[in-house]
């Protein structure tokens, strides 16, 4: 009888093993098997990976996917109209916290960043995601985790609110392909 539940243990572990081996396995290939967005035929050119920064418009950027399905992408805390184009199927969004104003320059020459900032939000509203943010008040930037896209549009809203009872708003376009 003590033999058996060792084997009904055995299968439960098991089972729960498969599911959370699962679980990570579509966390980091979306699903996908790791290698099929990089098939093509010989010859074909991939294509440039632009770096957000080498971006003078501001209006739309266009970025190959990332390592497995993953993109970073850094905003410029335009009110409306930032558009990022991506084959990613999650994405990141990082930069400073929209709205500061008022760096303070420290005693030892190092910028901080405005200490009125209590709250922020940032959401997928096509997805009614709500990304956990990460924030560096020493240097006044944030990143979130990774943020799953739909296929087509996706609107990112973003919002920083202050002491002051400041309010900044982002809106981002962020289309996957």
């Amino acid at each position: 009888m003590k033999s058996r539940f060792k084997a009904v243990e055995m299968g439960i572990f098991a089972v729960v093993s498969l599911i959370f081996l699962n679980s990570v396995y579509n966390l980091f290939t979306d699903g996908k098997f790791i290698g099929d967005n990089d098939r093509q035929a010989m010859g074909t050119p991939k294509p440039p990976v632009l770096p957000n920064a080498e971006n003078t418009s501001g209006r739309r950027q266009v970025a190959s996917e990332g390592i497995s399905g993953f993109a970073p992408y850094e905003t410029k805390c335009q009110t409306t109209g930032e558009v990022f184009e991506t084959k990613a199927a999650k994405v990141r969004i990082l930069g400073p916290f929209c709205g500061a104003t008022g760096r303070q320059v420290a005693a030892a020459g190092e910028a901080k960043a405005d200490a009125g900032l209590i709250e922020y939000k940032i959401e997928n509203v096509t997805t009614h995601y709500a990304a956990t943010v990460f924030s560096d008040h020493a240097s006044g930037k944030f990143s979130t985790d990774f943020i799953p896209l739909e296929a087509g549009e996706n609107r990112i809203a973003m919002e920083f609110r202050y002491k002051n009872g400041k309010v900044f708003p982002v809106e981002l376009t962020i289309v996957r392909k």
